[in-house]
């Protein structure tokens, strides 16, 4: 018998991919060959190990994983043939294993814990061997935003990696749309406190009211309802969002204004930190995926903006963040983690037009969707617009709304009231944030100026000239609003204060004193 615990050394992607393949034959008692196509996510993994600068692994056999555990009693115990319920963990350090140094002595050096970088479960499955894994995210595009801090334990070593959960369908027990819910559950849990079923208790709650094939094995995957009803059971907001039409034989694609609209709500989902299950439709079948950061170019190519028309007659660009994402960031679980969701089916890869309906795990107490507290944001901001431009021509009003940029997001009030401690606002509006009543959950809509976002994530960044934010359990506009704050003197009769509004019994004015554009929310987050 091997030992449970094993150090191993490489040089390169490929050396750790041959290690990788060495453990998972012995694993499974089958030769490399017999495996199929699939096991292309498990090369991606290595892949990405690599580029974090793992250097060592730690290999820890017969591992009791409780993902594969419930996969194994629900299915593959009940096989004839013998599959084994123990996986193995391979686990990644930056640090390098000095030539005959023990496990043990390797993992008591004081500069290990540090150069932790996570870790992929390997499970007794040939063809679909990446079980729940966590790899760390650094390496990936810039803006992962729905990871966690995760901590893990190793021959009574404390660890800590902070990423996205991934795992590979199984093609039995769960198809794709199984392992995209669980690694938006499992990316959650902590977060939100919720329940984060295992593959089987997904498909079982899926499958609880419509069944439209064989549940066990699952190959063919869920239909939009039965991944709406997995969702509602883990105790999140059902909230299927449509793009375009859903062609099984020729596959989704979306016109340009479909598209634009797809990149500007996925967009306030991803900023929220929210894992959003994408359903796409090549062609030739169905595939989902789950969203969980975008990057970030500070010229644009192409600019996503809205139209408002005013009172009097005059239509106004409105222009969104999305514009400055040319990408998406995604789990896909038949290719690998942290990678590039194209706009267009150009480079032959899935592509955000092939996007039929997309369905965010929304808190279940957030009854104001990404989508209305947009719309209720903008009737706000058009209603500034047009006190501060009454006066102005249609050219300068134009060329006034085009100096802002807006950026929607869903914001906990405990993280509004930290930056406003830490931001460098006026006392007035730090002093109002930090003791107001505010429900848990509140959406923000930031206002940038477009000549500063550009440096949006880089340190000192400061490019917020205002936001609203609204009452995410509200019902309409009016109910909704909970404070606008403008940190500009063109919106107020002073050429050197701000002005900030809140709505209680009834709307306040308050002068403030200082006039300076700041950190947006999430850089001080």
């Amino acid at each position: 018998m091997h030992p449970r615990l094993a150090l191993v050394s490489f040089k390169d992607s490929t050396e750790l991919q041959e290690r990788v393949v060495e453990e998972l034959t012995r694993l499974c008692a089958r030769p490399p060959e017999f495996w199929s196509p699939r096991h292309l996510s498990l090369l991606a993994c290595c892949n990405h190990a690599a580029a974090l600068g793992a250097k060592a692994a730690v290999i820890q056999r017969r591992v009791q994983d409780s993902d594969f555990l419930a996969e194994f009693n629900a299915y593959y115990s009940r096989q004839f043939a013998h599959v084994g319920q123990h996986c193995v963990r391979i686990h990644f350090f930056r640090e390098p294993a000095p030539r005959r140094i023990s496990v043990l002595k390797y993992l008591d050096r004081r500069k290990v814990p540090s150069s932790y970088l996570g870790f992929i479960t390997l499970r007794p499955v040939s063809q679909t061997p990446v079980g729940g894994s966590i790899i760390g995210d650094k390496s990936a595009p810039e803006f992962v935003r729905c990871a966690d801090e995760f901590p893990v334990h190793l021959a009574g070593v404390e660890l800590s990696v902070r990423g996205t959960p991934f795992m590979q369908q199984d093609n039995a027990v769960g198809a794709c749309a199984q392992a995209a819910i669980w690694m938006a559950l499992r990316t959650v849990r902590k977060r939100e406190g919720t329940r984060a079923h295992d593959p089987a208790q997904i498909t079982d709650a899926a499958t609880r009211f419509s069944v439209t094939s064989r549940i066990l094995p699952n190959r063919a995957g869920l239909t939009l309802l039965q991944m709406i009803e997995a969702v509602r059971s883990a105790g999140y907001s059902p909230h299927p969002i449509t793009f375009g039409d859903a062609n099984f034989s020729f596959g989704t694609t979306l016109t340009g204004v479909q598209l634009a609209r797809a990149a500007r709500v996925l967009h306030a989902y991803v900023e929220s930190a929210i894992p959003t299950l994408l359903v796409l439709y090549p062609a030739g079948g169905g595939h989902a995926v789950v969203v969980i950061g975008h990057t970030f170019n500070s010229d644009p190519i192409q600019i996503n903006d809205l139209s408002l028309s005013l009172s009097r007659g005059v239509a106004i660009k409105v222009i969104h963040a999305v514009s400055w994402v040319p990408n998406f960031i995604i789990h896909n679980d038949n290719s690998g983690p942290y990678l590039l969701l194209d706009r267009d089916t150009a480079g032959g890869n899935y592509a955000l037009d092939q996007t039929f309906a997309a369905i965010p795990l929304l808190p279940a107490d957030v009854f104001l969707t990404g989508e209305e507290a947009l719309s209720f944001a903008l009737n706000l901001w058009a209603s500034v617009i047009e006190r501060t431009t009454e006066q102005m021509t249609f050219e300068e009003t134009a060329a006034f709304s085009e100096q802002f940029v807006i950026r929607l997001l869903l914001l906990d009030k405990s993280k509004i009231r930290r930056w406003a401690a830490r931001s460098d606002i006026s006392p007035e509006v730090r002093r109002h944030l930090r003791l107001q009543d505010l429900p848990r959950r509140v959406w923000v809509l930031e206002l940038h100026l477009k000549d500063h976002y550009s440096k949006h994530g880089q340190e000192n960044a400061a490019s917020l000239v205002g936001f609203i934010l609204l009452d995410s359990t509200g019902d309409d506009a009016r109910s909704a609003m909970l404070m606008i704050f403008l940190n500009l003197p063109a919106f107020t009769p002073h050429q050197n204060g701000s002005l900030i509004v809140a709505s209680s019994v009834k709307w306040t004015a308050v002068q403030t004193t200082k006039c300076a554009p700041v950190q947006p929310f999430r850089d001080l987050d």
